[in-house]
Parts: structure tokens; C-alpha cells; sequence
């Protein structure tokens, strides 16, 4: 570990004893922030977020404390590790929670292996386990109540009951059994409340958290009271992610209190007795066999009401007693009915088929065909100079005239000249 942050040197201090010290010196500095100390941290490391770290108490997950990693640290420390951190620390009032808000700076570190509560806890868990007798209850046989075990007044609570009612309706009763999430006593009083009382099914619900808020559902106390119930229990803790001890000793495990509704609702239909018939049943009682009746009886006809006996034997004719209703006759299988070949069957479906196919290309071909009509109508109205009409009560639309064309100009070939008539010598006419 390194050393040398300054010249006093720094003093071990748990994390008890760090919020105590800093408890009592803001007691008499109220709203305002302490100068920081250097000192060496020891905790175990419940729960990693990027560069923070928190460190808890060994005797107590309540005391924890917030250790901030340099930007250049790429070591993560393991989960129920103990971690010594050499640093400063300091503290805040937060005026929102009305607590204390201990921030610690680390510059050193050193990593002492897994911690040796964690190792002696899950020995414990795994020798609960061990030691069980039976097998967790399941459910095997109706149920109108249910008992949830959960915080008063948590989400928890409107989830599992909104979706059971959504489901199933009002057809099973939630008892609501409270208790302090953050205390393994307080469960385990729970869950034996929920043992004495008339509930038949038995729900551990908890919202989504952080690792260091279910840590209660890890105690060895939690399994005890979890083994001990003689009743099936479904543990819902967390989010889809999380992983607690307690669902290793509970019947059924769900990710959400929602999906725990779901499961009661679905594990409530499934052991639902089925219908009684309503129907009544047409009785036949046979009478004592006389003493001339041979050894080997003949088979019975069972008739309809008032119908006479196939039987010649007046002496062993049945005795039918009937009741208001008649049980109805059963249903005879298709091929029987109707007497149709599975290829003839196929055969109707695939000209239904095509039949409809033609149907449809028609109706599209003479919706395409009206279409393009109402297009080529509509395109008249709009520009009737394109389409002009003309008629006996339809005024003629006036086109613009044509614009006028030129006659193309001929080259005329260049005519000859005359030669001038000789002169003729004077006085020839006279």
C-alpha cells in the first residue's frame, strides 16, 4: 500500500467509527461542510458503480460509506471483499434527507481477499439448505387468499394488486401483511404472521433496489422463517437481474411483483375444480332376474322413454325411469356424417378459392377501369380547352385561332432580256 500522504500518519478507522467522528463534529457546525481528514478506511465492498464504491460496516449493512476512485483507476475491487482505502475524507448536511453525506476521496488501496463474514453466511445458507427435510411446498389445491408480505404503502403493492385484479378479477382476496424491508427481523416476523394466518398462498414481494437495499433478503434469519413455512411462497425481489438468497429457499420465484400476479393468477386457474355437469342423467335399473330366467342374461336394449322393449322376454325387460332431460345423443365424427372423401373436401376448399381469387381480380380490374374513366372525366372538366364540347344547348368553346403559316417562297429563275427591235430606217411607213 502507499504511503506518504503526509506528514501525520493517518489512523485506521472502520466505518462506524468514520460516521460517528463526523456525527458529532456537524452536530455543532449545522449547514455547513467540514474540512476534510486523512485517514484509512476499512469496510467490505457491497455494491461497485463505475469509480464509487461502497463500503459497508461488518457487523451492519446500515453504516456504509461512498469511496470515489481516481479518473486514472481501472481496478475494481470484487464484491464481499474488505478493501482498505487510504484518502480524505469529507462530509456534507444534505437538507433534503436531513442526513449526512460522507464523501471519500481514495489515493491507495489494498484488496485483503473475500471477507470472512461472507464466507461464513453462505456456509450457514448452504447448511439450511442441506438440512431441509422436504422440499418447498407447491400448489395443489384452490385458493381464495393470499398474503403479501411487503413495505405499506410501497409500489409493490399497487402492481401485484393491479394486475391480479386485472387478470382474475376479485375472485381472490390479498392480505397485506407490512414490514420494514431494510430488516431481516422484520421479514422473518412477517413471513411467520403470514404462517399463523388463514392465507393458503404466501407472496415476498420487494421493488427494485440497489445491492447494499437487498442485502436483508440474503440473511441466513430470512431462510430460516422461509424454510419453516408450510405453505407455498413466492419470492418477487428486484428487478430480472437480481439474485437473492432467499429465492433458493421459496416454491416459486418471480422477477417483478407484476410477474408474481401473473403467477398466481395462472397457478389459480390451473387448480380450479372443473364444472360439475348440470346435465341430469337418464337412469336405467335392471330388475331382480326371475327364477325361470336361464343362467346366461341375455343383452339389454336401453330405449327411449315410451318406446316398447326389443326384448322377448317380458321377465327381463329393463325398467326405465325418466328424468326431465335426456342426456344427449353423442356427436358422430365427420367422415361419418357426411360421408364425404377427404379429396373431395380439399377439392370445394381450393374451387372456393380460386373462385374468390377471380372475384377479386375482377372487382380491381373494374375499379382500375372506372378509375382511369372518372380520371380522364375529370381532367375535361378541369381543362375544357383540351377536350372542347359542343351542342345544341352546350355552348361551342371558342379555340384561339391557329397562328397563321407562311407560304414558302419560291426562288423565280431569272428572266432573259429582249434584245431591242433593229432600228428600221426612216420613212418606211410613209
Amino acid at each position: 500500500m502507499q504511503r506518504g500522504l503526509g506528514k501525520q500518519k493517518p489512523q485506521y478507522f472502520s466505518i462506524r467509527s468514520v460516521i460517528q467522528l463526523i456525527s458529532d463534529d456537524v452536530q455543532p457546525m449545522a449547514r455547513k461542510a467540514l474540512p476534510p481528514r486523512d485517514m484509512i478506511l476499512v469496510g467490505e465492498v457491497v455494491e461497485v458503480r463505475g469509480r464509487r464504491v461502497c463500503l459497508a460496516d461488518t457487523r451492519g449493512f446500515d453504516k456504509r460509506v461512498w469511496v470515489v476512485l481516481p479518473e486514472d483507476c481501472t481496478w475494481r475491487p470484487g464484491l464481499a471483499h474488505m478493501v482498505e482505502f487510504e484518502g480524505s475524507a469529507r462530509a456534507f448536511v444534505d437538507e433534503e434527507r436531513g442526513g449526512i453525506d460522507v464523501r471519500f476521496m481514495a489515493k491507495s488501496w489494498t484488496d485483503r481477499g473475500p471477507s470472512s463474514r461472507h464466507g461464513r453466511q453462505q456456509a450457514e445458507l448452504d447448511a439450511i439448505a442441506a438440512g431441509r427435510l422436504f422440499p418447498p411446498p407447491k400448489v395443489t389445491r384452490p385458493f381464495t387468499r393470499v398474503a403479501l408480505v411487503t413495505s405499506e404503502g410501497s409500489e409493490a403493492v399497487a402492481d401485484f394488486s393491479g394486475q391480479l385484479e386485472d387478470t382474475i378479477g376479485t375472485r381472490v382476496q390479498v392480505e397485506l401483511i407490512p414490514v420494514g424491508l431494510y430488516d431481516e427481523e422484520s421479514i422473518a416476523d412477517g413471513l411467520r404472521r403470514a404462517q399463523k394466518g388463514g392465507a393458503e398462498v404466501v407472496v415476498l414481494a420487494r421493488g427494485g433496489g440497489s445491492r447494499i437495499d437487498l442485502q436483508p433478503f440474503n440473511s441466513p434469519v430470512v431462510a430460516r422463517a422461509l424454510c419453516q413455512l408450510t405453505k407455498p411462497c413466492i419470492v418477487a425481489v428486484g428487478h430480472a437481474r437480481t439474485r437473492v438468497e432467499a429465492q433458493r429457499f421459496a416454491a416459486y420465484r418471480a422477477r417483478t411483483p407484476s410477474v408474481a400476479a401473473h403467477l398466481v393468477a395462472r397457478l389459480f386457474r390451473r387448480v380450479q375444480p372443473l364444472p360439475k355437469q348440470s346435465t341430469p342423467v337418464r337412469l336405467v335399473t335392471p330388475l331382480p332376474a326371475a327364477p325361470q330366467v336361464p343362467a346366461t342374461p341375455r343383452p339389454v336394449v336401453v330405449l327411449p322413454s315410451g318406446g316398447a322393449s326389443r326384448n322377448p322376454d317380458p321377465g327381463v325387460a329393463p325398467r326405465v325411469r325418466a328424468l326431465p332431460a335426456q342426456l344427449p345423443s353423442a356427436a358422430l365424427p365427420h367422415e361419418e356424417v357426411r360421408r364425404t372423401p377427404r379429396w373431395l373436401g380439399t377439392a370445394k376448399r381450393a374451387a372456393w378459392k380460386v373462385y374468390w381469387g377471380l372475384v377479386c381480380v375482377l372487382a380491381l380490374g373494374l375499379a382500375f377501369v372506372v378509375g382511369w374513366k372518372g380520371a380522364s372525366r375529370w381532367d375535361g372538366l378541369v381543362r375544357p380547352e383540351a377536350h372542347p364540347v359542343s351542342g345544341p344547348g352546350v355552348p361551342a368553346v371558342d379555340s384561339p385561332p391557329p397562328p397563321p403559316t407562311v407560304a414558302p417562297v419560291k426562288k423565280e429563275a431569272p428572266k432573259r432580256k429582249r434584245r431591242a427591235p433593229s432600228a428600221e430606217p426612216a420613212g418606211a411607213f410613209e
